[in-house]
């Protein structure tokens, strides 16, 4: 009994150790203020998922202890330093400044697209100091964008920071980090949205001419067998040119998206109408009214199909 009541002694004052150390540790981070201001936003590449900009960023540090430290753009596949400058606050804290331009790799989703949103994220950590010695708070009071820009094609929305750790799978060379280390991430994030006219139309503007042609199809004389397969096979190749035109824009992805989904709806449906057009041509010749009946209701068919899309368009 005497042995078990020491046991559970050490075993609480080593749990009170234990937590005691890991507040310790938590106090012991810095906390340092994180602010970024964009100025320009130029050569959106959806292709290669890059973006370039121009912005300012700065840290206030509550003492000199950071002086030498090294901030590292996580996603910057090149950056230049164009001005940098660093004071001594009244109130003892060191204010760092720098105005940078950069090409930065975005993340980009295009499930949606063209109608989705998507985020610039500019991803900064600290090179030199782990999360147990400094820890990034943002400064959303300065921070922002230049909302008069031009950004060609694109709308400008919010703004916003994120701030969390990342954890490496790794210790750097560092034997005391025991194979894993955690960094401080500040990420600074500003939405755009599509809003060019001439990209809708290079992707959407031939599937509405596929539209229209296999319409007109439903016009020509059943008897016309040739004019009706040229409607329709033009109508296919204006499906294929739109998707050529989509690939030239966007990455290769591995997932069906929205754009692809539409794409292979309009290739299916004039298929459809291809083959309904051949068994028509055949019916024609047993039983005329009826193949007229068939041709009328695929044409009411199609006009749905188009005024269908619009909606769905004007939705989005």
């Amino acid at each position: 009994m005497k042995n078990t009541l020491i046991t559970a002694i050490l075993l609480l004052i080593a749990t009170f150790g234990i937590q005691t150390k890991a507040v310790a540790s938590q106090k012991s981070a810095e906390k340092v203020v994180v602010g970024a201001y964009i100025s320009h936003i130029y050569n959106i590449n959806l292709q290669k998922k890059t973006v370039s900009v121009i912005f300012w960023l700065w840290f206030i540090y509550p003492n000199e202890e950071f002086n030498n430290n090294v901030i590292d753009i996580i996603n910057a596949e090149n950056s230049v330093i164009m001005y940098q400058n660093k004071e001594q606050l009244s109130n003892g804290s060191t204010l760092k400044q720098y105005k940078i331009r950069a090409t930065l790799y975005q993340d980009w989703d295009f499930k949606d697209f063209p109608f989705s949103t998507q985020n610039i994220a500019l991803i900064i950590e600290d090179s030199d100091y782990p999360a147990d010695n400094l820890q990034f708070t943002a400064d959303n009071t300065h921070s922002g964008i230049d909302h008069t820009i031009p950004v060609s094609g694109w709308l400008i929305g919010l703004h916003f920071w994120q701030i969390n750790n990342y954890h490496y799978a790794t210790s750097f060379g560092q034997p005391e980090r025991h194979g894993t280390s955690e960094y401080s991430r500040a990420t600074f994030s500003v939405q755009i949205s599509h809003n060019n006219i001439r990209t809708f139309i290079h992707i959407f503007g031939m599937l509405y001419l596929a539209c229209f042609l296999v319409l007109c199809m439903f016009f020509v004389p059943i008897p016309d067998i040739k004019s009706r397969l040229a409607l329709n096979s033009a109508a296919i190749f204006a499906v294929v040119g739109s998707k050529i035109s989509t690939d030239a824009i966007l990455p290769p992805a591995s997932t069906i998206g929205l754009v692809d989904k539409i794409q292979l709806s309009t290739l299916l449906f004039m298929i459809i109408t291809l083959i309904v057009m051949l068994l028509n041509y055949y019916l024609h010749t047993k039983n005329k009214r009826l193949a007229h009946t068939v041709n009328v209701i695929f044409a009411i068919i199609t006009t749905t199909f188009i005024i269908t899309a619009n909606l769905f368009f004007i939705y989005s």
